[in-house]
C-alpha cells in the first residue's frame, strides 16, 4: 500500500483515520524511504512551529490569503515514496477555516514583520515603484548580475506571470509580476550564523519562507540564463505565446 503526502500530514497531526493509522505503522517498520520521508516531514513541523509558533494567531495581508489560495494544487500523485515538500499542507492550509491558525500563515507574517527595518533599502512587500532600483533590477537584471546594491538569482514563471527571487547585502525578497507590475510578497532579513568552523551561512529558517512559497508558486522549473534573457527583452512575456500574454 502507497501513502500520499496529505496522508503522512495526517498522521503527524493525529487526524489520519484509524484503519489508515494502522496500516501506515505497519509500512514504517519495512520501509525504509517511508520512514526518512515521514522524519523530513516532522523535522520541518518542529522548525515551523519553534520559528513562528507566536505569530500565528497575526492577521494575514489579504494579496498574501489570495496567494495561498490560488497556488495551492491538490497533491495529484496517489504514490509517495518522494515527498513533494509541504504541497499536500499548503493545500491544506489553503482552505478558509483553517489559513487562520496555520503555521504557513504565522510564517508569512512572520516573513512581513520584517519589512519596518528593511524599507530604507526598497526591499518591502506590496507593489514595486516603476522608478525604483528594485523594479530596474526586476525587470532588467539578469540572475546573478548586480545593480545598485541589488542581484536578482532566480526567475520562474508562475500561473498569472513570472516571479523573481532578489537579493540586497543582507535582505532577500520574492516578486512576482502580473500585468506589467511587480509586487514584493515577502521580505526577510538574511542574517547570518555561525557554524562550528567560523564559516557564516543564511538562516535556515528564513531559506524555509522562500523554499515553500516558491515550490507553491512555481508551474515549471526555475528559467535558464537563456529563457529569462528572452523574457526580459519581451517585456517579461513569454516569446511562444500571442501578444497578450502577461
Amino acid at each position: 500500500m502507497s501513502f500520499t503526502d496529505q496522508q503522512l500530514c495526517a498522521y503527524l497531526d493525529g487526524e489520519l483515520a484509524e484503519e489508515d493509522v494502522r496500516a501506515l505503522d505497519e509500512a514504517l517498520k519495512t520501509d525504509a524511504r517511508l520512514r526518512e520521508a515521514l522524519a523530513r516531514l516532522q523535522n520541518v513541523d518542529v522548525v515551523l512551529s519553534e520559528t513562528f509558533g507566536d505569530i500565528a494567531d497575526e492577521p494575514v495581508p489579504e494579496h498574501i490569503l489570495a496567494l495561498v489560495r490560488d497556488a495551492a494544487e491538490p497533491a495529484a500523485s496517489a504514490q509517495v515514496i518522494t515527498l513533494a515538500p509541504w504541497k499536500a499542507r499548503l493545500a491544506e492550509m489553503a482552505r478558509p477555516a483553517s489559513l487562520a491558525a496555520s503555521l504557513l500563515v504565522g510564517m508569512l507574517v512572520g516573513a512581513q514583520l520584517f519589512n519596518a527595518s528593511v524599507e530604507n533599502t526598497g526591499l518591502s512587500a506590496g507593489p514595486v515603484e516603476s522608478g525604483s532600483f528594485l523594479f530596474a533590477a526586476l525587470e532588467q537584471t539578469p540572475s546573478g548580475e548586480t545593480e545598485n546594491g541589488l542581484s536578482p538569482s532566480l526567475s520562474f514563471a508562475s500561473q498569472t506571470g513570472v516571479c523573481r527571487e532578489v537579493r540586497s547585502s543582507s535582505q532577500r525578497a520574492l516578486a512576482c509580476r502580473e500585468n506589467a507590475t511587480w509586487s514584493v510578497l515577502v521580505v526577510t532579513q538574511e542574517a547570518p550564523q555561525t557554524d562550528m568552523s567560523g564559516y557564516q551561512t543564511a538562516s535556515s529558517q528564513t531559506s524555509l519562507v522562500f523554499d515553500i512559497l516558491a515550490d507553491q508558486l512555481m508551474v515549471s522549473p526555475p528559467m535558464s540564463a537563456e529563457a529569462e534573457a528572452a523574457r526580459i527583452a519581451n517585456n517579461w512575456r513569454d516569446p511562444a505565446q500571442p501578444p497578450n500574454d502577461r
